[in-house]
C-alpha cells in the first residue's frame, strides 16, 4: 500500500506545530518523496522543546513565515500524493489531529480519513505505544537517519514500524 507518514513538532503538547515532514513510500516501502516544513514558533518556547526538539532541527531551517502557510503548503503537497495512499501518524492527538484540522478546515473528509495511528498497533503486538525507536529495536528494524524530535525522523520511523506490525497481522505473526 502506498503510505503517507506525517510527524508535527509543537511548541508543548498543547502549542501549535512549527515544524512538520511527512514521507510517501510506495507499496513496497520504497521512499518516494519527502516534505518538510517549518515556521517561527507561536509564544515562549517550551522548555522541553527547547531542550529536545529544537536541537534535533538543526537542519530545517524556517521555510514559511505563518502557521497558516504550512497549513496550506501540506494541503497542497497532499492534495497532489492522496489518491489511494493511507495516512500514519504515531500519536496523533493533540499535534497532527489540531494541525489536520487546520490544513484542512474543518472540512473531516478532505483530510486524511481514517487517520491511521501506530500507537494502538504497537500495544496490540505488546510493546510500548509511545515507543517507536523501542519497537524498532526490539525487532532489529534499523533506524532512519537523523535523530528522535526531527519531524522527518519521526516520520520515517512510524511508517517502517507500522509497514512492519501491519504486514505481521497479514502474516498472522502479530
Amino acid at each position: 500500500m502506498k503510505i503517507i507518514s506525517l510527524d508535527c513538532e509543537s511548541n508543548g503538547l498543547g502549542g501549535l506545530a512549527f515544524a512538520a515532514a511527512a514521507v510517501l513510500t510506495d507499496p513496497t516501502g520504497g521512499e518516494v518523496e519527502t516534505w518538510t516544513v517549518r515556521c517561527p514558533i507561536s509564544g515562549p518556547v517550551d522548555p522541553w522543546v527547547a531542550a529536545n526538539v529544537l536541537p534535533a532541527l538543526g537542519d530545517l531551517g524556517e521555510t514559511h513565515h505563518a502557521y497558516d502557510d504550512m497549513l496550506d503548503a501540506w494541503w497542497t503537497w497532499y492534495a497532489g500524493r492522496r489518491e489511494g495512499a493511507v495516512v500514519v501518524t504515531h500519536v496523533p492527538w493533540p499535534v497532527e489531529a489540531r494541525f489536520l484540522l487546520g490544513a484542512h478546515h474543518g472540512d473531516l473528509f478532505a483530510g486524511p480519513y481514517p487517520l491511521l495511528d501506530v500507537a494502538p498497533l504497537l500495544l496490540a503486538a505488546g510493546h510500548d505505544p509511545t515507543s517507536v525507536d523501542g519497537y524498532l529495536d526490539a525487532v532489529g528494524l534499523p533506524k532512519p537517519p537523523g535523530s528522535p524530535h526531527h519531524p522527518l525522523y519521526d516520520a520515517r520511523a512510524a511508517e517502517r514500524a507500522f509497514r512492519h506490525l501491519i504486514a505481521g497481522v497479514r502474516e498472522g505473526t502479530r
